[in-house]
């Protein structure tokens, strides 16, 4: 599937510039799965068509919004006396250049690292996502998502989006990787 993504990762890996420099990258339509004290989740980002990179602690003055795709420019600043657990840098919004939405139908997976906590909660018929984003499936997948455990490993989530804000993916399937 398109666009895989690995939990886990560590840092914030696209800081390429700091001060005044200004940075044009695109925030994809999904957050991606990443471990820090909590299971979250965190913007992924592509600048110049390169590789995917992750921020963890997102960009100041932008809201992600699931199924839609932004261009903006952002700049880095330093962080005075940053937390123990944080970054030493910013990533501030400068510009939004160009919105997106996703197409309805267009498929993606997330792969998903055994963590402390579940990622995935049963919300009445649908799943809730780390506590931020509802994911619509069939009774069967909900079932093998929430059941699946996977201890010393990961498992990746088929999803597409769906066009529906109150829900903007639907899974189709899971498996252990």
């Amino acid at each position: 599937m398109q666009n895989m993504i690995l939990g886990g990762l560590v840092g914030v890996a696209l800081v390429s510039g700091c001060g005044d420099d200004t940075i044009e990258t695109t925030v994809l339509p999904y957050a991606a799965p990443c471990v820090g004290l909590t299971n979250q989740l965190c913007l992924a980002m592509m600048s110049d068509g390169g590789a995917v990179d992750y921020a963890y602690e997102g960009i100041r003055g932008f809201t992600h919004t699931w199924g839609v795709t932004t261009r903006l420019r952002y700049h880095v600043e330093q962080v005075d006396d940053p937390p123990a657990d944080g970054s030493a840098k910013t990533l501030v919004l400068d510009e939004i250049l160009e919105v997106t939405p996703a197409e309805a139908g267009r498929a993606f997976d997330l792969a998903f690292a055994h963590a402390p906590q579940p990622w995935f909660a049963t919300v009445g018929d649908h799943l809730r996502l780390v506590d931020r984003v509802d994911v619509a499936c069939a009774a069967d997948v909900c079932a093998a998502i929430t059941a699946l455990d996977v201890p010393d490993g990961t498992y990746a989530v088929d999803l597409e989006f769906t066009g529906d804000p109150a829900a903007p993916a639907r899974a189709l399937a899971v498996a252990p990787r």
